[in-house]
């Protein structure tokens, strides 16, 4: 199933609470929204479809905040290149959970916004 352009968060959480998503598809029609014609850009990163599973939390986290996995920009060209050696502490902890990161998303240049 995939997800409509006019559903609202709280639409969408509730179908995901009921069942009518796996978190697989879910992050899939994320991606779609994303990147299609007329897409948020809400991601500073590529998502993975194929390699996560439909078991367990997703998250996404915002570019200022530092994972191991990707790269952190803080949305700024002048940290283009910048790979933390260390996760944030709330990324640590989700990944602890068991929560699968499946991308980083946009924020204005430093979060300052």
């Amino acid at each position: 199933m995939r997800i409509s352009r006019r559903g609202s968060s709280f639409i969408l959480r509730r179908e995901l609470l009921n069942r009518t998503y796996s978190s697989r598809s879910f992050v899939e029609g994320l991606k779609d929204l994303d990147s299609g014609p007329g897409g948020c850009n809400a991601f500073v990163t590529p998502i993975d479809v194929q390699s996560l599973s439909n078991r367990g939390l997703k998250a996404a986290i915002k570019d200022n905040i530092c994972t191991s996995d990707f790269p952190t920009t803080c949305s700024s060209s002048m940290l283009q290149r910048f790979q933390p050696p260390y996760d944030a502490t709330v990324v640590r902890l989700l990944k602890k959970a068991n929560v699968t990161i499946v991308g980083k998303t946009n924020c204005d240049e430093f979060g300052m916004g």
